[in-house]
């Protein structure tokens, strides 16, 4: 009767890949009877008498330490955990460090390089740019007021469109304020008030991206850059 037993198999370069079945004690290629001890957290590679084991990294510190290394497009089993591995602990710590792969596809973990003064300045630059570009823009939901009629009304471009037409009309009108909230016979003279003061939020909000420009201009350290927050404030023309 055949003698079954569990072989141990590893690639290539020593690494466990799984268990096989020996006949009659003949092991097929890279095989061993020795079993690995398969703890959690641990790789493991054979070494022609036993098994290596290897801690699995759980920082982008102790990554780099280790120098680990995969080729970015190979298919060995191995190869593709450890890429698993790397892109996961960048994952975590996307803030501080990034995968890099060199020219011969082999993948590695690396530090971010610290941004200089210059670089920040420029995306806080860029994310005001942006901003107040949104502000700007003929319509956008998030521009009002809060009116001296005693309701939040949208204030961007195209309300202030339709709030000169109505003017025009020389008619009361029904007015939907932010909320969809209509509010009956707004009169010309009400609707004229709303003008004004729509005009009125306009003129602050760039007077605002004024204000955040000079804040910029007027950093000389990477941690003042950081703290600026540009956040736009509405007139509220019931206070």
């Amino acid at each position: 009767m055949a003698k079954i037993e569990t072989s141990y198999h590893y690639e290539l370069d020593g690494f466990y890949y799984g268990e096989s079945i020996a006949v009659n004690g003949v092991l097929g290629r890279n095989d061993t009877f020795i079993k690995p001890a398969l703890k959690d957290g641990y790789w493991y590679q054979f070494n022609g008498n036993g098994w290596d084991e290897i801690k699995i990294p759980t920082t982008c510190a102790e990554a780099i330490s280790q120098n680990l290394t995969c080729i970015s497009n190979g298919p060995q089993k191995h190869n593709q955990e450890i890429k698993a591995v790397l892109e996961n602990l960048v994952a975590n710590e996307s803030e501080k460090y990034r995968t890099k792969v060199s020219d011969d596809f082999v993948m590695s973990i690396e530090e971010i390089p610290e941004k200089t003064f210059e670089e920040v300045k420029k995306e806080k630059q860029d994310e005001l740019n942006s901003k107040a570009q949104s502000i700007k823009n003929y319509e956008n939901s998030e521009v009002y007021v809060i009116s001296s009629l005693g309701f939040k009304a949208d204030a961007d471009g195209v309300s202030q469109t339709i709030v000169k037409g109505m003017i025009a009309d020389g008619k009361p009108v029904d007015f939907y304020d932010y909320d969809n909230v209509v509010h009956e016979g707004i009169t010309v003279e009400q609707l004229e008030t709303l003008l004004s003061e729509f005009e009125q939020n306009t003129t602050a909000l760039s007077k605002q991206t004024i204000d955040y420009q000079i804040a910029i201009d007027n950093c000389t350290t990477i941690e003042e850059l950081k703290a600026l927050e540009f956040v736009y404030i509405m007139m509220d023309f019931t206070k």
